[in-house]
Order: structure tokens, then C-alpha cells, then sequence
């Protein structure tokens, strides 16, 4: 159970002030030039400051608070040893929560949020394994869509207007892992995906997401 020793998890001092979004999980984070002057950041040795920055990340995906989990969060931030919250916690970085600690509803919510941060820290391991163990003929590998290298070279001159053929391969793996075909199948969908897109890179102005990746084929991207 939490207490004010040893909290569940931190919040980051002004987070709603200076992080504004409208989703969770952001996929960058704002970092102001004003840090670099800030007392905070000068009173701060190199591995607190390091800190202060994966700090900030983890509590992107988590409403602004932080775990109290030191090896979660050397394993999350690849650091070299349990991160000590203490001077963080001591210039007012990082706060401590004024919820009741003997809540169960709040305990809950916290645990939730840690299971979720260690979730997608899973599935990141998982993608690193899976591009790790791909064999040598694959030219992409995502988490839906697994490209042989004679199949991206044939792609890529089916489609020249593409200028990034494996940006926009990622583009359609990260849409079709989060909105797996009914079939299972892959292949064509991502064949069209290419095509609209080629044909939209040809325009001068460039296409709109509607004319790119068309709802009727897609589905919504919003």
C-alpha cells in the first residue's frame, strides 16, 4: 500500500501546464527552452537530469505521474542502474500525490497504470525480438506486414511516386495493427494503400489523408 515514504507513483510538477493533449500516448512531448535556465534543471547532477527527461516520457503515457518502480524504469529507459527519484523529488520536479493512499479505487488505478506502461514496454521488446530474429531476405518487417525483399523491390517500382517506400510501409502496418483485416490478409490491402498513395504523390499540391487512404477502403483514420 502507498504511503508519503514510499508512494505509488509521482506526478510531474505543472504537467497539465506545459504538456496539452487531447489523447493519451502521445507520440512526442513538448521540452521547453526555458528548462535549460530553470532551477530544477542547473541544481541537478547529469543522471538526475537524464532522469527529469524519461520522467517526463513514462508520464506522457500515464496522465502525468511517474511510477515509483526504480527497476521498472532503469529497464524502460535502458539506464545503467535503479534511477535514484530523490533530488527530483527534492528541487519539485516530481511530487508526490495528495490522493488518499488508503483508497482502494486510487491503489487500483495506479496498478492499472503501471500495467499498462509495462504492456507497451512488452510489445516493444517484442517488436525489437521480431526485427531482431527476421530473416535476412526481409526488407520490412512490422508487427501485421512482413516484406520479402523481392516484393518490396517490386512495390517500389510499381509505385515510384513513393519516396519512402518503408515510411509509408509503417504507415500502413501501424493502421492495419490496430485494425487487423477480417481475412487475416494483408497483402492486397496494402497493395491498394500503395497505389492510392502513389497516385496521391503525383498531384502537385499533394493529397489529402481522404484521398490517400480513402475511408471506404480504410475505414477512418481519425
Amino acid at each position: 500500500m502507498a504511503d508519503d515514504r514510499n508512494p505509488a507513483q509521482f506526478h510531474v510538477r505543472n504537467w497539465s501546464q506545459f504538456q496539452h493533449y487531447k489523447d493519451r500516448s502521445p507520440a512526442w512531448i513538448k521540452l521547453h527552452f526555458e528548462l535549460l535556465s530553470s532551477e530544477d534543471w542547473v541544481s541537478l547532477d547529469d543522471a538526475s537530469r537524464l532522469l527529469a527527461i524519461v520522467c517526463m516520457l513514462l508520464a506522457s503515457r500515464n496522465g502525468g505521474y511517474v511510477p515509483n518502480r526504480p527497476a521498472y524504469v532503469k529497464r524502460v529507459a535502458y539506464l545503467d542502474a535503479d534511477p535514484d527519484f530523490g533530488p527530483l523529488i527534492s528541487c519539485g520536479f516530481l511530487e508526490i500525490p495528495l490522493s488518499d493512499a488508503s483508497d482502494p479505487q486510487a491503489s487500483a488505478s495506479e496498478e492499472q497504470a503501471s500495467a499498462r506502461l509495462e504492456e507497451r514496454r512488452g510489445e516493444e521488446i517484442r517488436e525489437e525480438e521480431r526485427s531482431a530474429a527476421a530473416p535476412a531476405d526481409m526488407a520490412f518487417v512490422g508487427r501485421v506486414i512482413r516484406l520479402n525483399v523481392a516484393d518490396f523491390d517490386r512495390w517500389r517500382k510499381a509505385y515510384p511516386n513513393i519516396s519512402d517506400m518503408t515510411a509509408e510501409l509503417t504507415k500502413a502496418d501501424d493502421y492495419y495493427a490496430e485494425h487487423p483485416p477480417k481475412d487475416g490478409k494483408w497483402f492486397f490491402p496494402v497493395s491498394k494503400w500503395l497505389d492510392r498513395a502513389n497516385k496521391g504523390a503525383s498531384k502537385p499540391d499533394g493529397p489529402t489523408d481522404e484521398e490517400t487512404y480513402p475511408p471506404e477502403i480504410y475505414g477512418s483514420l481519425r
